[in-house]
């Protein structure tokens, strides 16, 4: 178990490692931030796409460089694709209503607690 965890961990410091890279390279570049935002998430759900298929069709993997790969290096980079892998999984398995409940549910939700997070520190420090 402890050594999932530092598997986790090290893949974890690399994907923010290179999702800063990439922030700043789109900033530097593009003179906007979101562009790397956008650039990790389509890159990490492009790799976790590719990593949950080729699991699926026997690519002989470690369980661990699994963890290291999906949980630590693309949660690191970006929990989006995490998002996107499970809409797809949900449309595939439950059909278009669950997979529709759970990315509204992401978004709504997610939005909304963003939103009472800035308000909420407004209202303590204005």
């Amino acid at each position: 178990m402890f050594a999932d965890v530092l598997a986790v961990a090290a893949g974890g410091a690399i994907g923010s490692s290179l999702r800063f890279l990439v922030t700043l390279a789109a900033t530097t570049a593009l003179g906007l931030g979101a562009a790397g935002t956008i650039a990790v998430n389509v890159l990490g759900c492009l790799l976790i796409g590719g990593l949950a298929e080729a699991t699926i069709l026997g690519t002989s993997m470690p369980d661990r460089l699994q963890l290291a790969i999906r949980v630590g290096l693309l949660g690191g980079l970006t929990t989006f694709s995490t998002f996107g892998y499970e809409a797809v999984v949900f449309a595939e398995k439950d059909g278009l209503g669950p997979a529709t409940a759970y990315v509204t549910a992401n978004l709504v939700l997610g939005i909304g607690a963003v939103c009472l997070g800035i308000f909420g520190i407004r209202a303590l420090y204005t």
